[in-house]
């Protein structure tokens, strides 16, 4: 098959598999140029982040349909209702423009957290699936993202070059025309081309995904960290003896071995993360016994540093579970870590506490107090869920609490603000 059949296959799948998101995408970009060419509106800052919240949305409702069959009429619905409640959210139910790119952005975050978990809400879902997915998504991000950097790089020193070398200025029109087909169009199509398919029933893809997952189940799941004795084989199939072998065992040449594709992780974490963790926990711990033996309060910047542990730790977990049998570094971690920070959480919500009494809540306040929530949510259910089960809460409750935090009225920058008019009204009476 030609490259260009190869392309214009793999378009048709994308448009099948991704509704939604190719048309959002392509109307997005419709839309900016229209702004920009015919009414000489150049995008706002809330505006460009409200279509990629609609991108976002899209993509969600994509994956969450095609994981759990749905048809086409209830998934335009639930696209509709999300639309719908994004734009009531940010323009119709705040009263300044700040408000409406903060909003906007809480939610664009929130559903950027969600898009790695959605497919599998309300569905029984293997831990190894939700990693696999989540893996690739990563992956097919940071691809696009580079992609689109150096496509960036490469445009502006073009403009650059016929500027200097033939004296023709381009207008700021025209320099800036390409960027919507790069953000809204090229970019989604490079990060959603990677992306397997999630019916079990399905295409090539997936199938490729289930043989790495019951590789990983097998080797790593049941031997640990004898996987060093593990040999992929590459003869090629026909032969007698890899006839012979299960099928998931049989990886040609031309096939990536996942355990030397995940290998730099795997060691980052064991050398480098979990010890970086464990030896900062002990630091907390004798800051702990310090303020206890003093009989003083934490200071405010101990939130903070609490908060970059508990996040650094967290996503260790997720990413650390993975290896759990591995050896007894990562055992200990995946076992031990919520239960290790179960007190610095304490003594976060008394130095968050202290700020905000004496403060005021601001929006940074405000957003280590829904880390403090995060938290406790975490270490609880690690407590009381199933072990498989804590991956996807931590995910999930993560995702809904960024959305809450963009709501009127509960948000974060409403109770900023009533929180400032509390202080100010305080502060009044006192000078009078």
């Amino acid at each position: 098959m030609t490259a260009d059949k190869r392309i214009k296959a793999m378009l048709i799948s994308m448009l099948k598999r991704f509704p939604l998101t190719m048309s959002c995408c392509v109307f997005n970009c419709v839309f900016s140029h229209f702004l920009w060419f015919s009414i000489n509106i150049f995008w706002e800052r809330t505006s460009v982040v409200v279509l990629l919240c609609f991108c976002g949305w899209a993509f969600i409702c994509d994956m969450y349909a095609e994981r759990n069959q749905l048809s086409a009429p209830l998934r335009l619905i639930g696209f509709v209702i999300g639309i719908t409640s994004i734009v009531s959210i940010i323009y119709c139910l705040t009263s300044s423009e700040y408000a409406e790119y903060t909003n906007a952005m809480l939610l664009l975050g929130g559903l950027f957290v969600l898009a790695f978990t959605a497919p599998f809400i309300a569905k029984n879902t293997k831990p190894l699936e939700v990693w696999n997915f989540q893996y690739n998504l990563l992956k097919q991000l940071c691809a696009t993202i580079l992609a689109a950097a150096a496509l960036i790089a490469i445009i502006n020193f073009l403009y650059f070059s016929i500027e200097t070398l033939f004296g023709i200025m381009f207008s700021l029109k025209l320099r800036v025309c390409i960027f919507p087909f790069i953000g809204f169009v090229l970019c989604p199509i490079i990060c959603i081309s990677g992306i397997p398919d999630l019916n079990i029933a399905g295409n090539d893809n997936n199938i490729r995904l289930l043989s790495k997952q019951r590789y990983f189940e097998e080797f790593i799941g049941a031997y640990g960290a004898q996987d060093r004795s593990v040999h992929v084989v590459h003869e090629d199939p026909s032969t007698e003896a890899t006839q012979k072998l299960p099928k998931e065992r049989m990886f040609r040449k031309k096939s990536i071995d996942p355990m030397r594709d995940i290998n730099f992780i795997r060691n980052a974490l064991n050398y480098v993360v979990i010890p970086f963790l464990l030896t900062y926990s002990v630091i907390l711990y004798m800051y702990i016994v310090q303020i206890i033996f003093k009989q003083s309060l934490p200071e405010g910047i101990v939130a903070t540093l609490v908060c970059i542990f508990g996040d650094i730790g967290i996503a260790t977990y997720l990413v650390g579970y993975r290896f759990k049998n591995y050896n007894k570094v990562f055992s200990f971690f995946t076992s031990n870590f919520f239960k290790i920070f179960l007190m610095p959480t304490f003594m976060l919500a008394i130095a968050i506490g202290l700020r905000i009494d004496e403060y005021g809540i601001t929006i940074s306040r405000y957003m280590i107090v829904i880390s403090f929530i995060w938290f406790q949510i975490c270490i609880f259910s690690s407590f009381f869920l199933k072990e498989e089960c804590v991956g996807q809460c931590i995910v999930t409750s993560l995702a809904l609490l960024i959305i809450a935090s963009s709501f009127p009225r509960i948000g974060a920058v409403d109770v900023s603000e009533w929180s400032r008019k509390c202080k100010w009204d305080k502060w009044e009476q006192k000078m009078v």
